[in-house]
C-alpha cells in the first residue's frame, strides 16, 4: 500500500458518544414487544424472482431534494478536508441513504399494528440520519479522531 487511504477507513461511522453513567433498570424490558418488532423485519418478502430480490425502497420526491442538498454540502466540506477526512467524506452520502433506511424500517417495525412494509423513504428518516451524520461529522474534529483519521 503506497498510502494511507485504502478506503476502508471512510467506510466508518466513527462516533463517540458521551458515556451514560450506569443505572439498573426499575422496570422490566418489553421483551414481546421487541420479539414482534423484530419479527416483521424477519418477515419482510423478497421480490418473485429466480434468484428472488429484495424489495426496492425509492427516496420520495422530497428525500431526493434532501440528498441532493445534503451531497453538495458534504462536497463542500471534502474540498477544504485532508485525503483521509476527505475519503470518508466521500462516502458519507452512501452511509446517510444506508442510515436512512435503516431508521425507515425500525420506525415501521416499531409500529403497532398490520401496516405493509414502507413503500418509500420518508423526510423524516432522511433528516435522521443526516443529522446523525453532520454530527458524526462534526465529532471529527475532536482529539480522539485526529489519532485515527489525522483531521
Amino acid at each position: 500500500m503506497r498510502d494511507a487511504d485504502d478506503g476502508l477507513l471512510g467506510r466508518m461511522l466513527w462516533a463517540w458518544p458521551e458515556p451514560v453513567p450506569f443505572r439498573l433498570g426499575h422496570r422490566a424490558p418489553q421483551a414481546i414487544w421487541a420479539i414482534r418488532a423484530l419479527d416483521r423485519l424477519r418477515e419482510l418478502d423478497l421480490r418473485p424472482g429466480d434468484p428472488p430480490l429484495p424489495m426496492p425502497i425509492p427516496l420520495t420526491a422530497e428525500g431526493r431534494s434532501l440528498i441532493e442538498s445534503f451531497c453538495r454540502a458534504m462536497q463542500d466540506r471534502q474540498r477544504g478536508a485532508g485525503p483521509l477526512l476527505g475519503s470518508a467524506l466521500g462516502k458519507a452520502r452512501g452511509q446517510a441513504l444506508r442510515l436512512t433506511l435503516v431508521l425507515e424500517l425500525l420506525c415501521w417495525c416499531g409500529e403497532d399494528g398490520i401496516s405493509p412494509p414502507p413503500n418509500g423513504i420518508t423526510p423524516r428518516a432522511f433528516t435522521a440520519a443526516t443529522a446523525l451524520i453532520n454530527d458524526c461529522v462534526s465529532a471529527w474534529k475532536i482529539d480522539p479522531c485526529r489519532g485515527v483519521i489525522g483531521v
